[in-house]
């Protein structure tokens, strides 16, 4: 392929995406930090990230978009990790999710500091894979799990991330959860 009379690979297109997803995120994490995501417009965004707009809507239809797949990466992660441990448990994958998400506490803090924690929610939903179709009691259990969990973690950020880890897993242990 062709861009500006040099020859330009798949994998080049494919790092300058790349690229320009984590200055987005890096910019809109940023921009958090100082303002509400309402007060942020895509101008701003992209000049801080330093790249153009058509760049932002190549890669993103919106702002909540760059925080919906950094929180997909975020789970992703977890969910990774749990494929190299042995031990299933509940207890012991609730202990491995707040130990990942307590490692991107700053991220979690700026989520719920920006009453964005509905975003998490919506990608537990989706990592859980819940949808009406499902058979009742399947969809009913997710649905249960998901809201428990996130209702922990809510919990958990409202009160400042006091608790370590492994009280909160011992805590849902405890409780027969």
């Amino acid at each position: 392929m062709k861009q500006n009379g040099k020859t330009v690979s798949a994998g080049n297109n494919r790092d300058r995406n790349t690229y320009v997803k984590r200055q987005l995120t890096q910019a809109l994490e940023e921009l958090l930090k100082t303002k509400p995501l309402e007060a942020l417009s895509v101008q701003e965004l992209c000049e801080t990230a330093m790249v153009g707009r058509a760049s932002f809507y190549r890669n993103f239809t919106s702002k909540e978009d760059i925080l919906r797949r950094r929180i997909q990466d975020l789970l992703e992660d977890w969910i990774l990790s749990l494929s190299h441990s042995d031990d299933a448990t509940p207890s012991s994958r609730l202990l491995d999710l707040f130990r990942h998400l307590d490692r991107h506490r700053d991220f979690c803090s700026l989520l719920h500091e920006r009453n964005l924690v509905w975003l998490l929610r919506e990608a537990l939903n989706g990592s859980l894979q819940i949808d009406p179709t499902l058979p009742k009691e399947e969809a009913y259990a997710k649905a249960y799990v998901t809201s428990t969990i996130f209702g922990w973690i809510e919990l958990w950020l409202d009160r400042g991330m006091k608790e370590t880890p492994e009280e909160i897993a011992g805590m849902f242990q405890s409780r027969g959860l």
